[in-house]
């Protein structure tokens, strides 16, 4: 987090406290900074690992209670792998619980739901692909018509040019004319010199021309 605000222009440094390591920015950056990380995805949310799910010395649950904590499991892994995707800012993963009849069977085919909300810069449309794979691998017994996959971009609540502008950066949309104005302006200024001299010269030519002209006249006889 620290290096991405830096690589956006905003001041901001690190400190180690008592939880870990706090990341600081400057208050009149503030808004700007957490409009960055978020648009990056940052911070990551904290995953359940096996130890939160079964600690040790717990009681014995029932088996749905067992099922419901292996769904939950394979959610977290799943999210994790969709998170690391380029462009992935929020991956959410639910496995419905299946239905049992009384001999423990289940009644109908798993079912998978996947919500990821990515950045508007990747096209996350040619995903879908990718994601129902790693979805229909993880979870056993599913099939592809069983799998939902909704992909929403993020909306920017502060201008990613507002953000560039203000952090010194020039936004790629005026870039190419911000580039080249100091260019156009010093060659406006060397062209209206070359004007200017050149018609200083033809002035002054001028001049001396005539001065000749006039005094060849006036040295004539009446």
């Amino acid at each position: 987090m620290l290096a991405l605000l830096l690589v956006s222009g905003l001041q901001a440094d690190k400190r180690a406290d008592t939880s870990g390591m706090t990341v600081r920015i400057e208050r009149s950056d503030f808004v700007r900074g957490v409009e960055v990380l978020r648009q990056h995805g940052l911070p990551r949310q904290k995953r359940a690992s096996v130890e939160d799910v079964f600690p040790p010395g717990q009681l014995v649950s029932s088996p749905v209670q067992e099922q419901a904590k292996l769904n939950f499991l394979k959610e977290q892994r799943l999210e994790r792998m969709l998170a690391a995707l380029d462009g992935v800012m929020v991956a959410e993963v639910s496995i419905a619980q299946v239905p049992v009849d009384s001999a423990g069977r289940a009644t109908l085919p798993p079912g998978v739901a996947v919500f990821v909300k990515y950045s508007p810069e990747i096209n996350m449309t040619q995903r879908i692909t990718d994601i129902r794979s790693l979805v229909h691998d993880s979870v056993p017994g599913v099939t592809p018509e069983r799998i939902s996959v909704v992909l929403q971009p993020a909306d920017y609540r502060l201008p990613r040019a507002a953000i560039e502008t203000r952090s010194g950066a020039v936004p790629p949309s005026v870039g190419g004319a911000a580039r080249w104005r100091p260019v156009l302006q010093w060659t406006s200024l060397a062209l209206a010199g070359t004007v200017l001299s050149v018609g200083g010269a033809m002035a002054w030519r001028r001049r001396a021309v005539w001065g000749r002209w006039l005094r060849r006249r006036a040295g004539k006889p009446a």
